[in-house]
Parts: structure tokens; C-alpha cells; sequence
């Protein structure tokens, strides 16, 4: 890496280790194969809790903290290389709000999921009551490594093939038992391999 403080260019190294650390690059060379343009990108949620004007204020510092957990993920690989930022630019999240899915289970919002509400994945995303809580409540991911923080900011990440899975009971659900169709995963994790 570069020794002199003063210096603002990269080395050839550091543009490299910054392309490698942008995982979503080889990602989107798969997607958008034989040299065509890149696409919007990113991934759908659901708001599932906080509705009622008693919880807006709540859902509000919601999307404010997203914002900021994706700025503070993305803003180290900005600037590096022209792939990455024109991938940065086109990621996109769209947010379903609609009152009736208050307490949705990931089967009913598995039978939202539609290709038509723009970006066609096989999963999307929810903000459960949980989910909600450690976004407000979780340290930045820069504050320090993974493993290191006790509270991770976490959303839900719903298969499209949920609804049409038999339920489970959580108290039975053991280790090596067949896949639910959801599971939570870390914000910081969604834009890695």
C-alpha cells in the first residue's frame, strides 16, 4: 500500500485489492454476460412492522440509519475504479409499504414477490420488528470487524419459493432439517459473495 501519507493516487495494488474487495463486480459480469450494459441492481423490502403514526417517527430513523450502514459499506470502494462506482451507482432498493402486510409471515410476502416490481431476484428482503430493532440499534459496520461486534444490523431474506414450503415449527427446527425459506441475514453481508 501506499507509504506517503501525503499521497491522494492509488497504486496499481491498492486499485486492484479496492476491485477485489467490491464482490458484487463478479456478480454482475455473470448477470449482464456477453459485454451488455449493466442493469439497475439491488434488491426488494418489505416493511413488515412499525405502521400507524405512533411507529413513522421510528420507521423513518429506519430508512435514515439503511442509508448511512450502506454509505458507511460502500464509500471505502468509491473513487477506486470505474467498474465499482458505476456498479455503486446503479444499486437499488425498493421499498414495499402497504399497511396490510403488518406482521406479514415470509410466506405471505414470498406471494408478493413479482419480477414486475422492478428488480427480478429469486429472493427479497423484509424488515421484521426484530430486523427493525437491531438496524437502530447495531454499531456502524466500520466501528469494528464482524466478529467483534455484539449486535450486527440484520434484515430477513425471503426465497420465492417460501409459501409453497410445508411450515415448521420453530421448536422443532434442528440443525441439518430442510430449509425454511427465509433466513436473516447481516445488511453488510447482502453485498458480498
Amino acid at each position: 500500500m501506499t507509504t506517503d501519507p501525503q499521497s491522494t493516487e492509488m497504486t496499481e495494488e491498492e486499485r486492484f485489492v479496492q476491485y477485489i474487495m467490491a464482490p458484487f463486480i463478479n456478480i454482475l459480469d455473470k448477470v449482464f454476460r456477453f459485454n451488455l450494459p449493466w442493469k439497475e441492481w439491488g434488491f426488494v423490502i418489505f416493511r413488515t412492522t412499525a405502521y400507524g403514526p405512533e411507529h413513522e417517527d421510528e420507521w423513518q430513523r429506519c430508512r435514515l440509519r439503511w442509508d448511512e450502514i450502506m454509505d458507511d459499506l460502500l464509500a471505502p470502494l468509491r473513487g477506486n475504479d470505474p467498474r465499482v462506482d458505476k456498479a455503486i451507482d446503479l444499486i437499488r432498493f425498493q421499498w414495499v409499504e402497504d399497511p396490510a402486510l403488518d406482521g406479514a409471515s415470509p410466506a405471505e410476502i414470498a406471494t408478493e414477490m413479482s419480477p414486475s416490481r422492478g428488480l427480478n431476484h429469486s429472493v427479497c428482503l423484509a424488515i421484521t420488528r426484530p430486523a427493525l430493532k437491531s438496524v437502530l440499534e447495531s454499531p456502524l459496520p466500520s466501528s469494528a470487524p464482524r466478529r467483534e461486534r455484539s449486535r450486527i444490523p440484520f434484515v430477513v431474506t425471503i426465497a420465492s419459493f417460501t409459501g409453497t414450503l410445508p411450515p415448521v415449527d420453530e421448536e422443532e427446527d434442528i440443525a441439518g432439517q430442510d430449509f425454511k425459506g427465509y433466513f436473516n441475514v447481516a445488511i453488510e453481508g447482502l453485498l458480498e459473495r
